[in-house]
Formats: C-alpha cells, sequence, structure tokens
C-alpha cells in the first residue's frame, strides 16, 4: 500500500500493536511479506544497525525500498539501535522512513541532548524517531551488552517530554536473545510508564517471549513489537535441515528455500501473537 513512518501506523491501526522484524537478506523480506500478506498486517522491516557494516547502507535501503513497492501493505523501512548520528543521517538520505537513536547508554541528559538533535533531523524530512530509556541486557545482531537496568518512570517522563521522540523503547526486564528460563518482566514498572508518557511505547526483545506474557504486555501501551532472534534461529534452523536432506547441495533455491520457509512460519506466528489475521501458529516448530 504505501512505505509509513511509526506515526502514520500508530494513527492507522489505533489499538493495534505493530510487528517488527529485523531482515538481513532478501529471503528475510520476502518472508516477512508474505506472512504479511496473508496476515493483511502491516510490518516494520527493521536493519539492526550492527549489521550495516556486513551488508552496507545502500544495498540494504534498496532491498527494503523495494520490498516496500512491491507490498500491498503498509511498509515502515526503520533503523534499529543506532548510536551514530552519521549513520542516522545516512539512513535519513538512504529512504528509510524511520530510525532509532539509541542512547540508552549515555547518561540521561546527554541521551536527552543527543536524541533531541536527531529528532529534529528525522521530523525536519518527515520520518519518525525512536528513543530508548533503560538499558536491554543480551545480544542484538552481534553487540552484546552485559547488564540491563530497568526504566525509571519519571525518566521516561522527561525523556519523552524533552526529546519529542514518537515511540519510546522501555526495559522492564525484556532482553535481546533468548530467555534463559520464562522472562521476569516487570509489568507494575510498565504499567506506571504507559499511564505517565503519552507517546507509544516499544518492546524490544520480543523472541522468546510466552504468549500470556505477550498479551499482558498489548494492554499496556506496547505498540510496537520487535522480534529478531527468532527469525535468525528459523532461518539457520532451515539451512541446516536442507544440508541434512543433502550435504552436497549447491542451488541457492535448495538451500534457502526452506530457510525462507522456516522464517515466513515464524513471522506468521508472531503476527497470529500479536492478533493479526487468521494463521494461528504461534509454537510454529521449525
Amino acid at each position: 500500500m504505501a512505505l509509513v513512518t511509526l506515526t502514520d501506523l500508530f494513527s492507522r491501526y489505533p489499538d493495534r500493536t505493530v510487528a517488527a522484524f529485523n531482515v538481513h537478506n532478501m529471503e528475510y523480506m520476502q518472508a516477512v511479506l508474505q506472512a504479511a500478506e496473508a496476515a493483511a498486517a502491516p510490518v516494520i522491516l527493521m536493519v539492526g544497525a550492527p549489521m550495516l557494516p556486513y551488508f552496507g547502507m545502500g544495498w540494504i535501503s534498496a532491498l527494503c525500498r523495494y520490498a516496500a513497492a512491491s507490498s500491498r501493505q503498509d511498509i515502515c523501512i526503520h533503523l534499529d539501535h543506532s548510536r551514530d548520528e552519521t549513520q542516522i543521517l545516512q539512513a535519513i538520505q538512504a529512504g528509510f522512513s524511520s530510525v532509532m537513536f539509541d542512547g540508552s547508554h549515555l547518561p540521561l541528559v546527554e541521551n536527552i541532548r543527543r536524541t533531541q538533535q536527531m529528532a529534529a533531523a528525522a521530523h525536519a524530512v518527515g520520518i519518525t524517531l525512536e528513543g530508548e530509556v533503560g538499558v536491554l541486557a543480551g545480544i542484538e545482531d552481534s553487540e552484546a551488552t552485559s547488564q540491563g537496568s530497568l526504566t525509571e518512570t519519571a525518566d521516561a517522563v522527561r525523556f519523552a517530554e524533552a526529546t519529542g521522540v514518537n515511540a519510546l523503547a522501555v526495559a522492564i526486564g525484556n532482553k535481546h536473545g533468548f530467555y534463559k528460563g520464562e522472562p521476569r518482566l516487570n509489568f507494575d514498572r510498565l504499567a506506571e510508564i504507559h499511564q505517565a508518557v503519552s507517546c507509544p511505547l516499544v518492546m524490544h526483545g520480543g523472541s522468546d517471549t510466552p504468549a500470556e506474557q505477550v498479551h499482558r504486555l498489548l494492554g499496556l501501551g506496547i505498540r510496537k513489537f520487535n522480534f529478531g532472534t527468532e527469525l535468525k534461529a528459523a532461518f539457520a534452523e532451515g539451512v541446516r535441515k536442507a544440508l541434512a536432506v543433502n550435504p552436497q547441495v549447491i542451488e541457492p533455491p535448495q538451500l534457502l528455500g526452506p530457510a525462507r520457509e522456516a522464517v515466513r512460519q515464524r513471522t506468521a506466528a508472531k503476527l497470529a501473537l500479536l492478533g493479526w489475521g487468521a494463521e494461528r501458529e504461534v509454537n510454529a516448530g521449525d
């Protein structure tokens, strides 16, 4: 339908949570769009900033923009977890419709100052900016953070009001990567932030979150729900299965086709978990 911003999605789909998926190549994008078409769901194609040195801004932005142009759904192209102002400006010039400045590792005053600058740059050309307060532990696209810290409600209020961000990522015990045991999310803290802050909230580290916890999160202001690790695991497992069937396989469709299908199934499951479409593959099993 259209290349849209986060604000477009929030306004066009009120009272809904939109799924954001980290994509790393053409097969990921095809899989996500196939699932989105089947579920009649808008989606956010996320490009993880730590991956940019691998595939390059020009290559990935061209793929994302082609994917968005070929879809019947509303598509947002979002730069995820960038700590580099120059990189964010490059993404804006490359045609991203949304960017994230991640200053969560900085003191709050410095996080606010630098986020303000990036918000001004993004808003000047009509695209959206996501910010973050609080720190998530875990690994996001090869970049590791050993220790997380919860978002303080007062900090979230101060940050949102001072920066004018279009979406705010919060840390409530969520983490990047797979959990060891069941996640211990602080729903009370999220409820406080939701009551105190008017801007939409973002759940990072959405992979591996049990369905019952996901459903609680959706009622507490989470409007953007990120998935990355489970798609990477599905892709890798698809490749491994293809090689197990034929260790000598060299044809890309025979190797990458199963990986793409595994990602499609996992994406469909996550869209269904958020209430999009008829497919109910919550445990995709790939």
